[in-house]
C-alpha cells in the first residue's frame, strides 16, 4: 500500500507558504501509508500567471517522510516561489527492491508519474525486463501510448497521477482496486488531491484552512474519482474534463475449469490420504504377525546360496522363499507382497549347493518391510535342515499349536484392505446404509463400503446394480472396486 498526496494551484503568487505547510502536512502523515521511500516532483512557473515557463524538478529518497524531510533536498523543493504542481508519494515497496532509484515519481519523456498497487502482469508488460519495478514500466508506456491503450495492458491493482509536460495537464486514473479523492479550497483556486479523504481533512485543518463545498458534517466536500475515467486538469483550472474509458473484455477460464482443476486435486489428495492409510494398515498388521514369530522356527525352501564377505570360509548365506502352505497361514491377506528369506549358515559351500531345493527350518531373529509394505524381508540365524519333509510332515509340522503365532482378528474392510474385527465393529455399528440391517463379521466378503467408510449389505447392493443401467452400473461396481 502507497500513498498519494499533492497540490495543484491556479494562483501562482498567492498563499505559496500555506500551501507548501498543507502539502508538508499530509506529506509527513502520508509515512502510514508507505514507509520505505519518499518522493516530491515540484513545477514551478516563471511567471505569477499561467501560460509561463513551467519547470519541474524531482528529489526522492530510500527514507521515510519524517526523516526525508529533514534533508536539504526537501527544503530546495519547498524554496520555489511559484509552484503549480507538488506532488507527493510515499511508497511501500512490493515490487523491486527499496532504492533511491525506484522510489516514486518516475520521470520517462514527457511523464512524471506516481502509482499506488501492485501489477500482477509486469512481465507481459511492453519492455518490463529494462525496469526493476512495475511503476516505471507504466510511466514508460504513458510516454508512447494512449491512456486508454495503457489501462487495457495492466492487470492487478492502480491509482495513478501524472504531470504531462507536454501539454501541461495533470492526470489521474484508478481502477477499482485503489481509492482516489479530490477537493479544492480558496474558492476553487487550489486543488489538492490524496489516496484517502481523511487525509484531504487533516491537511486543511491541521492549517485552518476550510475545503470548499459542504457535506452533511460540514466538513467540506470530497470527490471520489470515478473508476476507469481520465480526469484531465489542465494548467490554471481545477476544473477536471472527465473521459470515461473503455476497458476491454479480458479472456477468462470458465469456471467449469477452475472447478474440475480443483475436484481433480482434490480426488488425488484423497487417493493419495486413502493409499497411505492403507499402506499403514498393512504394515501395522504385518508388524503384530511377525513380531510373535520373533525366535521360532520357520521352513523355508532353499533357491540360491553365496559366500559371505568373511574370513571364515565356512559361512554360507542361504537365500530363499517361504513353503507356500507356511506363507498362506501366516500372511493370507498379504498374498501379493513377496517374502526374501536369508540366514547363515556353518555349512560347507558344497553341502549347502547340494543341497539346492531343500527345506531348511531356521530361527527368526529379525524382520523389515521395504517398498511400501510390498516386501517382507526375513533374517534368520542358525538353520538347519527339515529332516525327512514331505507333505505329511509338513502338515504335522502345521498342525502343532507352537509352531505358529497366534493370527491377529482380521477382515475385509473398505478398499479390500484387511482391517482389525474391533475397527469393522466400529465402522459397521450403525448397521446398513440404506436397509439398517445389522452388519455381522461373516458379511465382510459380500459388503460394499460407499464413500470407503459407510457399508452396504449384499442384498441392497444387488438391488442396486438390478435397478441401473448398464454404464451406472459399471460406476457402481467401479465404486465398490475402490471402496
Amino acid at each position: 500500500m502507497c500513498g498519494h498526496i499533492g497540490v495543484f494551484r491556479t494562483k501562482y503568487n498567492v498563499n505559496t507558504a500555506k500551501h507548501q505547510d498543507i502539502f508538508g502536512t499530509m506529506l509527513f502523515t502520508d509515512f502510514l501509508r508507505g514507509q520505505d521511500s519518499t518522493g516530491v516532483a515540484i513545477v514551478h512557473s516563471s511567471t505569477i500567471a499561467a501560460g509561463g515557463e513551467l519547470k519541474e524538478h524531482t528529489y526522492k529518497k530510500a527514507l521515510g517522510s519524517p526523516d526525508y524531510m529533514q534533508l536539504a533536498g526537501y527544503a530546495k523543493c519547498m524554496s520555489f516561489n511559484r509552484p503549480v504542481v507538488m506532488l507527493g508519494h510515499n511508497r511501500a515497496a512490493t515490487r523491486g527492491s527499496v532504492t533511491d532509484i525506484n522510489a516514486h515519481p518516475f520521470t520517462a519523456g514527457k511523464i512524471i508519474l506516481a502509482h499506488n498497487g501492485t501489477l500482477t502482469n509486469k512481465a507481459q508488460l511492453p519492455d518490463h525486463a529494462m525496469c526493476d519495478t512495475d511503476s516505471e514500466v507504466v510511466a514508460n508506456m504513458l510516454n508512447t501510448m494512449t491512456p486508454e491503450e495503457v489501462m487495457n495492458q495492466m492487470e492487478g491493482a492502480w491509482a495513478l497521477v501524472w504531470w504531462n509536460t507536454e501539454d501541461k495537464t495533470l492526470n489521474f486514473l484508478r481502477n477499482a482496486a485503489r481509492t482516489f479523492y479530490y477537493t479544492t479550497i480558496e474558492e476553487g483556486s487550489t486543488l489538492m488531491w490524496a489516496s484517502n479523504d481523511s487525509m484531504l481533512r487533516w491537511g486543511a485543518e491541521h492549517n485552518k484552512t476550510k475545503l470548499d463545498g459542504e457535506d452533511v458534517k460540514n466538513y467540506g466536500a470530497t470527490y471520489l474519482t470515478e473508476v476507469n475515467s481520465l480526469y484531465t486538469f489542465s494548467e490554471g483550472s481545477t476544473e477536471p474534463e472527465i473521459t470515461k474509458l473503455t476497458m476491454k473484455e479480458k479472456p477468462r477460464y470458465s469456471y467449469d475449469h477452475h472447478r474440475q482443476k480443483y475436484q481433480q486435486s482434490t480426488n488425488n489428495r484423497k487417493k493419495s490420504e486413502n493409499a497411505k492409510a492403507s499402506e499403514d494398515t498393512k504394515e501395522k498388521l504385518i508388524n503384530t504377525i511377525l513380531g510373535g514369530m520373533l525366535g521360532k522356527q520357520i521352513p523355508f525352501k532353499q533357491t540360491a546360496c553365496h559366500q559371505t564377505n568373511s574370513s571364515d570360509m565356512r559361512h554360507m548365506c542361504v537365500i530363499g522363499k517361504l513353503i507356500q502352505e507356511y506363507s498362506q497361514r501366516i500372511f493370507p491377506e498379504f498374498s501379493h507382497i513377496s517374502v526374501g528369506v536369508s540366514g547363515v549358515s556353518k555349512l560347507s559351500l558344497r553341502e549347502v549347493s547340494a543341497k539346492h531345493d531343500t527345506i531348511w527350518l531356521g530361527t527368526l531373529k529379525r524382520f523389515s518391510i521395504a517398498g511400501n509394505t510390498r516386501r517382507i524381508n526375513l533374517f534368520f540365524g542358525d538353520i538347519s535342515p527339515f529332516p525327512n519333509f514331505n507333505v505329511k510332515a509338513e502338515i504335522d509340522f502345521l498342525s502343532e499349536e507352537e509352531a505358529l503365532p497366534k493370527k491377529l482378528e482380521v477382515v475385509k474392510g473398505p478398499g479390500g484392505v484387511y482391517i482389525p474385527c474391533t475397527d469393522y465393529k466400529i465402522m459397521s455399528s450403525c448397521g446398513c446404509t440404506r436397509c439398517n440391517k445389522e452388519i455381522t463379521l461373516d458379511m465382510a466378503e459380500d459388503l460394499m463400503w460407499v464413500d470407503g467408510e459407510y457399508p452396504v449389505c449384499k442384498s441392497c447392493k444387488i438391488k442396486d446394480l438390478s435397478g441401473m443401467s448398464g454404464e451406472d452400473a459399471s460406476v457402481l461396481k467401479l465404486i465398490q472396486y475402490h471402496h
